[in-house]
C-alpha cells in the first residue's frame, strides 16, 4: 500500500495558490495510473523519488530532465513542500516512511521492521534498496547505459583481485624473509617507534578532545548570548514602543495604501540597518586599534533610526562607514603577501593530499609524502587566524557598504511618508505613532523568531551537558582561557567552521589512535609468530606461488584496463574490437545484455533474444532474426529498455517509478506488467508505479489484481 499526502503552496506573481493531490491518497504498491496532463501524476513520482533519495542519484541514473523536476520540488524559492509518504508492500514486514515540513528542507525517512521504526540513512538505504525513476524517452540511445551494472561488477571484481594478488604478495615476502633474526629485530624496532608514536598520538588526542570540547561549548554559549541578548532587546523595544504610542494621537483619516508601503519600506530599511550595525559593531571592536577607540564609541551610539528620519541632518554612520571602510582596506593591504603564501599552502594541499596513502620521498628533502603533507598543514595551521581576520575585513567592508545603502534608502523611503503625511493633513506626530506602530507589529512578529532560536539554543546547551542558567558565567570562564577572546568577534558560520574543523582534527587523530594500536597488536602477533616460526607452511610452493602471482597480476590488468576501457567504449557505441579477446568479451556482453532484456515486441510478435549489440545497434533473436534498433517502434525500445532497468544481478528491494510511457501499447506494456508482478511475488519489488498520459478522467489500476 502506498499512503501519501502533500501540500505545495506556489506563489504564481499573481496570487498564491495551494495544490494537493488530485488522485486517490493511498493506492496499491503495484499500480499503473492513467490521467490527463497536471493531474498529479508526475509530481506523485517526483515526491516519491525525492523523498527516497533521487536526488542523490547520479547523472547515469537519472537523467536531467528528472533531477530538474527534484531540485524545483526541493529547492525553488518561490513554493512552499509539505508531505508525508509510506510504502508498504503486503509482501514483506517492512515500511518506508518520509515526511517533510513547509518550513524545511529536511527530509527525515525512517524504516519500520517488526513494529520498531529508525532512521534510514542515505547509505543504508542506497546498500539495501534501488530507486529506479525514469522516463523512457530516446530509449534506443539509452540502452548502452543498463551496461554500467558490468562495469560496476567489473571494479568489485578487480577490487577482490587486486587485494588476492596484495596478500599474495605478503605470502611471497613471509616466505622469502622467514626464519630471519633480522626480521625479528625490525619487528622489536618498529614496537618501540610505534609504542612512542602512540603516547605522542594520546596526549595531542586528550588536548585536541578538550580544545574541541570547549569551542563547541563556547559556540553554543556565544550564540545563547547572543539570541538571549535579541530577545531583551525585542522585549525593551516592544516596552517602549507601547509606552510611547499612548501619547501619540491617530490620525483622523484612514491610512492609505501609498502611506502604508512607505512606512513599511522606512522601517525594514531600518530594521536591515540595525542589523549590520550589529554585526559591524563586533567586526570593528576586534579589528580596529585602540588609536580608534572614540570613533568606536561614537558608532555604538549612534542610531540608525535616527538618521534614516533626520534626512540630509545627520550623516554619522555613513560618514564614518566610509571611514572604517578606507581604514579596512589599508589594514588589509598590510596583510597581502601573508595572505598570499596562505592561498599558496591552501591551493598546494588540496594537490599533495591526492597522494598521502602513497610512500615516495618528496625530491630536494628529507621528508616523505606523509611528513611532507604534515609540515604543511603546520605551516597552514599558522595562518589560520589571518585567514580569519581577512574573511572578516572582507565581511566587515560588504556590511559597511550595505548599511550606507540601507540608510540612504530609508532616507528616501522617510521622505516619501513625510510628503504623503503632508499631503494628508497629518501632524509629524500623528506620522510617528503611525510608523510606531508598524514597527511595534514587526517587532513582535521577530519576537516569535528570537524566541524560537533561543529555545534551539537552549536545548543544545542542555546536549552539551550545560546549564543556561549558568552561561553567562561559563561564557566568561571560556572566554579567560588563552587565545578564545579573538573568538568574539567570529561570525556564526565561522565559529562553526572552526569547531567542525576540530572536530575533524580529533577524529583524525582518533582514528590514527586506533591504527596505531591496531597496527602494535598486528606487530606483537606478527613478531610472536616469527619467534615460534619454524620453516614457512607454504616454502616449497614457492616457485607455485610466484606463478599464480604472475597469473594473477596479468587478470588484474586484464579486468582492470582492458576490461574497463572496452565496457566504456561499448557504453559510448564506439568500439572496435580488434583482438579475439575483445571479440570473446564483447560477445559475453552481447548474451548479457539479451538476458537481462529477456524478450521484446517487434511488430505483433514477442521475440527472445539472443544478443543485443549496442555498437552496431542491433539485437539477433533466438530464431537468428537480425532486428535494427531503428526498426522498433518506440514503444516497444521503451518496453526493452524498462525490462532491461528491471533485471538486477543483486538482492536490492526495487522502487520502480516509469513516467510518461504514452508510446506503450497494452501489447508491449504486458510483459513489463508480468515483470513487475513476478517481482513482487518474488519479494524484489517493493512498489511499482507505471503512469500513462489519458484524455479524459483518471484511472488506477492495481496491477496485482489485472
Amino acid at each position: 500500500m502506498i499512503k501519501y499526502d502533500y501540500r505545495i503552496e506556489r506563489d504564481e506573481l499573481d496570487e498564491t495558490k495551494i495544490y494537493t493531490p488530485n488522485l486517490p491518497t493511498e493506492i496499491a504498491d503495484l499500480v499503473y495510473v492513467q490521467g490527463p496532463n497536471s493531474s498529479g501524476k508526475s509530481t506523485l513520482l517526483n515526491l516519491i523519488a525525492l523523498a527516497f533519495y533521487g536526488n542523490k542519484l547520479g547523472p547515469e541514473d537519472l537523467n536531467l530532465s528528472l533531477r530538474e523536476k527534484l531540485s524545483n520540488l526541493s529547492e525553488a524559492d518561490h513554493q512552499k513542500l509539505e508531505f508525508s509518504i509510506e510504502l508498504k508492500s503486503d509482501k514483506s514486514d517492512i515500511t518506508l516512511q518520509a515526511k517533510k515540513s513547509a518550513n524545511s528542507k529536511d527530509i527525515e525517512v525512517r524504516r519500520i521492521i517488526g513494529g520498531k521504526s529508525k532512521p534510514i540513512s542515505y547509505d543504508q538505504f542506497r546498500r539495501e534498496y534501488r530507486l529506479i525513476y525514469d522516463i523512457p524517452q530516446d530509449p534506443l540511445s539509452r540502452l548502452p547505459l543498463l551496461l554500467l551494472e558490468i562495469k560496476r561488477a567489473q571494479t568489485d571484481k578487480g577490487e577482490q583481485i587486486t587485494r588476492l594478488k596484495k596478500r599474495l604478495n605478503e605470502i611471497i615476502t613471509e616466505v622469502n624473509e622467514s626464519k630471519k633474526p633480522e626480521k625479528l629485530e625490525e619487528y622489536q624496532r618498529n614496537l618501540e617507534t610505534l609504542r612512542n608514536n602512540l603516547i605522542s598520538i594520546s596526549d595531542s588526542k586528550d588536548r585536541k578532545e578538550n580544545e574541541y570540547r570547549n569551542l563547541r561549548n563556547f559556540f553554543a554559549l556565544k550564540a545563547f548570548r547572543e539570541i538571549s541578548n535579541e530577545h531583551l532587546d525585542a522585549l525593551e523595544k516592544i516596552k517602549r514602543l507601547e509606552s510611547r504610542l499612548k501619547k501619540y494621537q491617530k490620525a483622523e483619516n484612514r491610512q492609505s495604501e501609498e502611506l502604508l508601503i512607505a512606512q513599511r519600506k522606512t522601517n525594514e530599511c531600518i530594521s536591515t540597518a540595525e542589523e549590520f550595525h550589529k554585526k559591524i559593531s563586533i567586526l570593528i571592536h576586534e579589528l580596529l586599534p585602540k588609536s580608534e577607540k572614540k570613533r568606536i564609541a561614537l558608532w555604538d551610539e549612534s542610531s540608525c533610526s535616527n538618521e534614516i528620519k533626520s534626512g540630509t541632518d545627520i550623516r554619522t554612520i555613513r560618514d564614518d562607514a566610509l571611514y572604517f571602510r578606507r581604514f579596512l582596506e589599508n589594514l588589509s593591504t598590510k596583510d597581502s603577501e601573508q595572505k598570499q603564501e596562505a592561498q599558496f599552502l591552501h591551493s598546494l594541499l588540496s594537490v599533495v593530499e591526492n597522494y598521502q596513502g602513497q610512500d615516495f620521498s618528496i625530491p630536494g628533502t628529507s621528508l616523505n609524502i606523509k611528513q611532507f603533507i604534515a609540515s604543511l598543514k603546520e605551516r597552514s595551521n599558522s595562518f589560520s587566524k589571518l585567514i580569519i581576520k581577512s574573511q572578516q575585513i572582507t565581511d566587515c567592508q560588504s556590511f559597511l557598504n550595505d548599511i550606507r545603502e540601507a540608510i540612504n534608502d530609508g532616507v528616501k523611503h522617510y521622505s516619501d511618508c513625510l510628503k504623503i503625511a503632508r499631503e494628508r493633513g497629518e501632524t509629524i506626530e500623528q506620522l510617528t505613532g503611525e510608523f510606531e506602530n508598524e514597527e511595534l507589529d514587526a517587532t513582535k512578529q521577530k519576537l516569535v523568531q528570537i524566541a524560537k532560536r533561543l529555545q534551539e539554543a537552549k536545548t543544545r546547551l542542555v546536549e552539551y551537558g550545560l546549564n543556561y542558567e549558568n552561561a553567562a558565567s561559563s561564557y566568561d570562564s571560556l572566554l579567560k582561557k588563552e587565545g578564545f577572546y579573538t573568538y568574539v568577534s567570529y561570525s556564526e558560520d565561522q565559529l562553526r567552521n572552526l569547531v567542525d574543523e576540530t572536530a575533524n582534527a580529533l577524529e583524525s587523530l582518533q582514528s590514527e589512535e586506533e591504527n596505531c594500536k591496531r597496527q602494535i597488536q598486528l606487530d606483537e602477533i606478527e613478531r610472536d609468530r616469527l619467534e615460534k616460526l619454524g620453516t614457512h607452511k607454504f616454502q616449497d610452493y614457492l616457485p607455485q606461488l610466484e606463478r599464480l602471482f604472475a597469473h594473477i597480476q596479468s587478470l588484474e590488468k586484464t579486468i582492470t584496463v582492458t576490461f574497463n576501457r572496452t565496457i566504456n567504449d561499448m557504453i559510448d557505441s564506439k568500439l572496435k574490437a580488434v583482438t579475439e579477446q575483445q571479440v570473446k568479451y564483447s560477445e559475453g556482453v552481447q548474451r548479457f545484455l539479451a538476458a537481462k532484456i529477456g524478450k521484446i515486441r517487434h511488430i505483433d510478435n514477442s521475440y527472445s533474444l539472443k544478443k543485443v549489440d549496442v555498437v552496431s545497434k542491433e539485437i539477433i533473436t533466438t530464431t537468428n532474426k537480425k532486428i535494427k534498433f531503428a526498426d522498433l517502434g518506440t514503444g516497444q525500445s521503451q518496453g526493452a529498455y524498462i525490462e532491461g532497468l528491471l533485471n538486477s544481478n543483486d538482492n536490492k528491494k526495487i522502487i520502480a517509478l516509469f513516467d510518461e510511457v504514452a508510446m506503450m501499447d497494452s501489447a508491449t506494456l504486458t510483459p513489463i506488467f508480468k515483470k513487475l508482478k513476478k517481482m513482487y511475488h518474488d519479494n524484489k519489488l517493493l512498489v511499482g508505479i507505471i503512469v500513462q498520459k489519458r484524455d479524459e478522467g483518471i484511472l488506477v489500476k492495481p496491477l496485482i489484481e489485472m
